[in-house]
């Protein structure tokens, strides 16, 4: 009856509403102290049986990792496939050196709460290798596969 607008009208169906949630939430706290764990008795109650929570597992390297130059000097934009259930993506960077040397000097650079990042000030003509790690409620990846770029 609250479909005409009228305030008074309003103020009664949201309060009918309000005791109605009040009242399945009762109810709905009530079937799981009774029931448990035993999904055939949740069932049988007219409810849904919620699933489970898994545990957060450390999530796979970021893929697809590549970098390119963008149109401004000394500026190179990364990308990589997203991850699903990311928090953080890290991203490393380092010189890349002809010669042989035991590894890499890797800098953290930045984050990012997108699969992308963009480098700025690096020198032109220098050739630089980038890796990005996801980090989630379990901890941090691997390292990705290194992406190299030779900045304008």
């Amino acid at each position: 009856s609250a479909m005409d607008g009228s305030k008074l009208r309003t103020e009664q169906r949201d309060a009918a509403l309000g005791n109605l949630t009040s009242a399945m939430q009762g109810l709905q706290a009530y079937v799981q102290n009774v029931c448990g764990s035993d999904t055939e008795k949740i069932l049988t109650s007219g409810f849904d049986v919620r699933h489970p929570r898994t545990p957060a597992v450390i999530l796979d390297a970021p893929t697809g990792i590549t970098a390119v130059n963008t149109q401004i000097e000394g500026q190179v934009k990364l990308k990589w496939d997203s991850c699903k259930g990311a928090s953080l993506y890290m991203v490393q960077m380092a010189v890349d050196n002809p010669m042989p040397m035991p590894s890499p000097d890797w800098q953290l650079v930045g984050q990012s709460h997108k699969a992308n990042f963009i480098l700025e000030n690096l020198q032109p003509g220098t050739k630089y290798i980038f890796r990005v790690a996801v980090i989630n409620a379990a901890g941090v990846s691997g390292w990705s596969v290194v992406a190299s770029c030779r900045p304008n």
